[in-house]
């Protein structure tokens, strides 16, 4: 392993997303050496909207890492943290992907896929015939509660509002680390 190669490109993709955040009124919270969400704060313009401003900013950060590091990057857009990391899972390698309409992209996601539910969790869901997002829609009404009811109440509430596209966990700006 080149492990000094690793911390470098991770330097350089880290200074990369830091300096578009600063410019856009943003921050950057790194996960780990290759991935990190980052906010941005883009403004509707006389001649672009957001949705045109963030779709130019993924491709000029995608551009700017591959002239930098010669690494390929995979970029997802979205309102939340769910949406972004769904987007990038989407398109992955090597694109970008502005998640729009949530629904589109949700409809036929296995709940296993969402943040939160692994192979137990997973097995409880199938045993109620609920595997797709889908199939948590199809409960209408009843779906968070019936979510509550087998996954308790903080975890069904959560897993129905990623079902829903919704999910508030900020943003948080970290202090980068060396890789370890």
């Amino acid at each position: 392993y080149d492990f000094d190669g690793y911390e470098e490109v991770s330097e350089t993709v880290s200074d990369i997303l830091d300096h578009h955040a600063s410019e856009n009124q943003g921050y950057v919270e790194h996960v780990s050496c290759d991935e990190a969400y980052v906010e941005f704060h883009l403004e509707r313009s006389d001649d672009k909207s957001p949705i045109e401003k963030a779709r130019e900013l993924a491709e000029s950060i995608r551009k700017e890492i591959l002239e930098a590091t010669q690494c390929t990057a995979t970029v997802g857009v979205g309102k939340n943290k769910l949406l972004a990391k769904l987007g990038t899972d989407h398109v992955k390698p090597n694109r970008s992907f502005v998640v729009e309409d949530f629904r589109s992209l949700l409809k036929s996601l296995e709940l296993k896929q969402l943040h939160g539910i692994g192979y137990c969790l997973n097995r409880k869901l199938a045993e109620r015939d609920l595997v797709t997002v889908q199939d948590v829609w199809e409960l209408g009404s009843r779906g968070e509660s019936e979510l509550c009811g087998i996954l308790g109440p903080g975890l069904g509430k959560k897993i129905f509002g990623f079902c829903n596209g919704r999910d508030d966990r900020p943003v948080q700006p970290v202090e980068r680390k060396t890789i370890g």
